[in-house]
């Protein structure tokens, strides 16, 4: 019987579930010790990167890093007393977190490329290990966050306890992906399934793509 959380790695060199977990786990850690030192990406980069000797596991915490400084850069969008200046300025940020998270998956899924042996006939799987890794580290946020308001002493109890059955079912979601990401790469490992890397050729990121940019660049050659 496959145990809810296997504690080793199921392929040589390819991280399982709680690996993952682990690492995004340190990740939030890291980043709400040292809040007030980060301002920017490239502070939490800085602070926050560790150095495992794994390129893989260095992937999955950068993606981390990244997930979770969008993540408060998206509690700042929110602020209702936000000047239309700094939310135009945050927005900005976002995106550029944004693309910057799509192409850690896609390094992530050209590293387990580098570790498997792809049996082309096999059934397709709709999700890359990276994407699935992108929700996990995401589930590690909801978790700790929804944690806290669970605990929060300011906060109604009635509060503390919808915030607490939340928490369990954030759990479960948990539980379930792990298991599902470590039983697909096992099936990977064995040939039973393969995924494909798609690139997600985001248009309005590009000056060439985006109509916006580009008709703003023809108007100025016109001028």
């Amino acid at each position: 019987m496959k145990s809810e959380h296997r504690s080793g790695r199921i392929i040589d060199s390819l991280p399982c579930s709680q690996e993952i977990v682990d690492v995004a786990d340190g990740v939030i850690e890291r980043w709400h010790h040292l809040e007030r030192s980060i301002v920017s990406i490239d502070d939490a980069v800085k602070l926050l990167l560790t150095d495992s000797g794994d390129h893989l596991l260095q992937l999955i915490e950068q993606l981390a890093v990244v997930n979770t400084t969008q993540w408060h850069e998206e509690d700042k969008a929110r602020d209702v007393d936000a000047t239309d200046t700094v939310i135009a300025k945050i927005k900005r940020v976002i995106d550029q977190l944004n693309a910057r998270r799509v192409a850690t998956v896609e390094e992530i899924d050209e590293a387990f490329v580098g570790h498997l042996t792809l049996n082309e006939n096999a059934p397709l799987n709709t999700e890359t290990p990276g994407s699935v890794i992108d929700r996990l580290t995401i589930l590690c946020l909801k978790h700790y966050h929804m944690s806290g308001e669970a605990n929060r002493e300011d906060a109604p109890e009635e509060h503390r306890q919808r915030c607490a059955g939340t928490v369990a079912l954030i759990e479960k979601q948990k539980r379930d992906l792990m298991n599902a990401y470590d039983t697909f790469i096992e099936d990977v490992g064995t040939g039973n399934r393969r995924f494909a890397r798609y690139r997600q050729f985001k248009m309005y990121n590009d000056p060439d793509l985006n109509p916006i940019l580009y008709r703003k660049k023809g108007d100025r050659r016109e001028e």
